[in-house]
């Protein structure tokens, strides 16, 4: 790693300064690289709004990144740009800045936690982000972001020493749910293992003795009968769709499919209704477990649901922005991918069950049906042929 050189760090006059955050902002590396060879400052005025390192990161630039945070010194700077990064769910910068010296535990684990992105959450509680620093977990939890939940249970499962301290932002989302009269959201906790008995503030409640209650207390005084049904230890997914979708994904964090499996199996044999609405979060876990005859007895008519599948797409792509802005390119790719896995896994059932010559016809057909020549170029390169 090149040696930080001091002179880097004087204070540039506000004209230099815009000059310099303009060459950022145009992805002008060769310049920027020329500007710091000529030993010329890259500090900006404590008035702008962002550094240099921080425009580079906007820009999504990987090379200028690194040019930059390996010239500069000041720790803070660092430290912003990696929050930056991680607003902007940029994993491959978060992971770039910290091997050149931002620091994950003076950022706050609620900036990762609110990108809702697993990969995210799971590279801060990897590198030492503070779990306990204005209780980020409960703070989560109460802002309703379901895929903080899986890395929690991962995270206290491997930290037995502190899985109590841990225990007790569950418990503290847990009374806030009671207090809201949200039925989905106690259940999902429950089965995340709050403890209803507990006794302790509510999520922004002031932190008084003399006023603290437990989950039972809330929900007793409360309207709603089912929000005392749910505090009734379960872990089954109750009878809601969505809650068994928050659940699988739990278990897919947790490297658990098999359990994904098995409940929708139980669940697939007393209740078909159910069963099918629960089936689009059940379908990757039964993907991967080979339980393909069970996963086609859902699935209506494989054209049909091809169809949809391309349809949603195209809509998604007519929708974009024109020109195309580096955040809409990026939720491209997510849409793209998303319809290649989908209809991969449609294509995989079909040949577990020994339909092959369906299957084929169908990957034809989920090329041909996507609108825009580039894209369909893009998903018949990656759309496996089984």
């Amino acid at each position: 790693m090149p040696v930080f050189d001091p002179t880097l760090a004087s204070v540039l006059p506000a004209e230099k300064a815009k000059e310099l955050i303009r060459l950022c902002r145009t992805g002008r590396l060769y310049d920027v690289e020329a500007w710091i060879k000529a030993r010329t400052s890259i500090s900006v005025p404590a008035d702008f709004k962002a550094s240099p390192l921080e425009v580079a990161v906007e820009t999504g630039f990987h090379s200028l990144v690194l040019l930059l945070a390996r010239n500069v010194g000041r720790q803070e700077i660092k430290n912003k740009a990696l929050q930056k990064a991680t607003e902007l769910r940029r994993l491959e910068l978060v992971e770039l800045l910290v091997n050149e010296g931002a620091r994950v535990p003076e950022i706050p684990l609620i900036c990762a936690l609110r990108t809702w992105d697993s990969k995210i959450i799971q590279f801060y509680l990897d590198h030492g982000a503070d779990v306990f620093a204005e209780h980020p977990f409960a703070e989560a939890f109460c802002e309703k972001i379901r895929t903080a939940l899986g890395p929690f249970i991962k995270y206290r499962g491997a930290h037995p020493e502190i899985a109590q301290k841990l225990q007790e932002q569950l418990d503290t989302a847990l009374r806030h749910f009671c207090h809201e009269g949200d039925v989905k959201w106690v259940s999902l906790l429950m089965w995340t293992g709050a403890d209803p008995r507990t006794s302790g503030p509510r999520h922004g409640d002031a932190d008084d003795p003399e006023c603290y209650q437990t989950a039972l207390q809330i929900a007793s005084s409360g309207e709603s009968v089912e929000v005392l049904k749910g505090l009734r230890p379960n872990r089954e997914g109750s009878s809601n769709p969505e809650l068994f979708s928050d659940v699988s994904a739990i278990n897919e964090v947790l490297g658990q499919l098999e359990l994904t499996g098995s409940l929708f199996a139980g669940i697939a044999s007393k209740d078909r209704e159910f069963a099918q609405k629960c089936f689009p979060s059940a379908r990757v876990a039964l993907v991967r477990l080979g339980e393909y005859a069970l996963a086609r007895t859902f699935i209506k008519s494989p054209r049909s649901t091809l169809e949809m599948l391309a349809d949603l797409l195209n809509r998604t792509l007519e929708a974009n922005p024109s020109p195309p802005t580096a955040r809409s390119l990026m939720l491209q790719n997510a849409d793209v991918e998303n319809y290649i896995e989908d209809v991969q896994h449609l294509l995989e059932i079909l040949a577990g069950v020994g339909a092959n010559d369906e299957a084929h016809h169908l990957r034809l057909l989920a090329i041909e049906s996507v609108n825009r020549t580039e894209i369909r170029d893009q998903i018949k390169e990656k759309l496996s042929d089984l």
